[in-house]
């Protein structure tokens, strides 16, 4: 493992970063592929782009965390996992839980189940969709998504 310590990004930003590079005996030969990646940032067309429309290039790449993952794998309690969330799927694939795209990933009989074990299904639309049903309809949703949101849930809608 490098001997290296780095420092977190949230507390880097704002920051002249450069004062915050990783620190440790291996640190100048890290450092040294970050510079040389900062340079490829420079020169990339994502970032001529940007300069072109008047928006700040993407200057550094910045790592960090220390550590290793454990060699032992947490035994999985989950089915699947439906999320946009890289840190979650991250976490998901290292520990084998399949990743899913949406519920039309799913088997329609394992629909009802996974519904019915989860406990997630907030809200079911009471009827086809008609004008007159629309306010009462969302009237229903709104205290139910606002404490959702409240509690830093993420929802993702389906319709079929």
């Amino acid at each position: 493992m490098p001997d290296l310590q780095s420092t977190p990004i949230y507390a880097v930003l704002g920051r002249e970063p450069l004062d915050l590079m990783p620190k440790g005996g291996d640190a100048p030969y890290w450092n040294g592929i970050f510079n040389e990646l900062q340079m490829l940032l420079t020169a990339h067309p994502v970032n001529q782009r940007r300069e072109a429309e008047g928006l700040e290039p993407l200057r550094f790449f910045w790592a960090w965390g220390e550590g290793r993952l454990p060699d032992i794998r947490p035994a999985a309690r989950w089915q699947g996992l439906v999320s946009p969330n890289p840190w979650l799927r991250a976490l998901a694939a290292w520990v084998g839980v399949p990743l899913l795209h949406g519920l039309g990933a799913l088997p329609e009989a394992e629909l009802e189940t996974f519904w019915a074990e989860a406990g997630e299904l907030l809200w079911e639309w009471p009827a086809d969709w008609r004008l007159e049903e629309t306010a009462p309809a969302f009237a229903g949703i709104v205290p139910v998504l606002h404490a959702a949101f409240a509690a830093g849930a993420a929802v993702q809608l389906w319709s079929g």
